[in-house]
């Protein structure tokens, strides 16, 4: 224990450590309100990419500010009892500048940074077209239809769709309240139980589309950061269906949250647990006692 304490105190009292402790306090906020906001506004693509605009514009900004953070780290320097050995001036023994440095790899950090975003979201252009089923401006729609939303879903998708059709449908899906669902998923339910994916057969593909496609790559990146978390080297013989249960179980948080404020969330769950329990005793007296 002892051994461990005094680990987390070195890193603690290390410069690098402290230097990329200080940038990516200021950096991680910024990419977790991004995130969010690329998760509830998924379908409007235009505020989105606003969004990412604005993130991109902060980590200029900040980019201009090395001096306030070279301080603050020379100031944590200050108050250490015994000053740590510096790595970084150890490895790198061509600077002389100890400053210039550290100054290119904070440089290098938000370039990075950057260059990663305009990578991933290059193509943000072309989804445009999933605000065309944004319900929180049917009633917006209804009156001022989004031609402009079309093009990217022409460039892309054109093959298959007819767009005088669509347009069409389009127009009734806006000017009628009965479709102005929640969520993509509920309306595309709704036109399958009261049989208007023949009536509408353009929307009903337009929302199978919208469906399959993941706005950003996050969700998938989650999942698997999740499943490391879960799969580890002193839990690798759990079976595949328990795997995927807790992986489910994980991923889906804010939905178990939900369900758990239900009145008989436990009830429920001790039910389930229960006739789980009574099949499997059956199966193994039928195992141990053949008729």
């Amino acid at each position: 224990v002892l051994g461990v304490f005094g680990g987390f105190c070195l890193t603690l009292e290390d410069f690098d450590f402290n230097f990329n402790l200080i940038i990516f306090r200021k950096i991680l906020p910024l990419a977790r309100y991004l995130f969010d906001v690329l998760h509830k506004k998924v379908f409007d693509i235009s505020y989105c990419t606003k969004k990412i605009n604005e993130f991109k514009k902060q980590l200029d900004e900040y980019r201009q500010k090395f001096d306030l953070v070279w301080n603050e780290v020379n100031d944590l320097e200050k108050d250490k009892i015994v000053p740590s050995r510096n790595k970084r001036s150890r490895i790198v023994q061509v600077l002389v500048d100890r400053k210039i440095n550290y100054k290119r790899l904070f440089y290098e950090i938000i370039d990075t940074i950057l260059v990663k975003i305009d990578e991933r979201f290059s193509e943000v252009y072309n989804l445009k077209f999933m605000g065309l089923l944004d319900f929180e401006k049917f009633s917006h729609y209804k009156n001022y239809f989004p031609q402009d939303k079309f093009s990217p879903l022409k460039q892309t998708y054109g093959q298959y769709f007819e767009f005088p059709k669509l347009n069409s449908e389009l127009s009734i899906i806006y000017s009628s309240d009965q479709f102005h669902q929640t969520h993509i998923y509920k309306l595309l339910e709704y036109l399958k139980e009261t049989d208007l994916t023949t009536v509408l057969p353009q929307v009903t593909k337009l929302c199978a589309l919208v469906l399959t496609i993941p706005t950003t790559s996050a969700s998938a990146e989650r999942s698997f950061s999740a499943l490391k978390r879960i799969k580890t080297y002193l839990k690798n013989n759990q079976t595949q269906n328990r795997l995927s249960n807790l992986s489910l179980l994980s991923m889906e948080k804010e939905i178990l949250m939900t369900t758990k404020c239900e009145p008989n969330f436990y009830n429920n769950v001790i039910k389930d647990f229960l006739k789980q329990t009574t099949k499997h005793t059956q199966h193994t007296q039928n195992q141990t006692h053949p008729t």
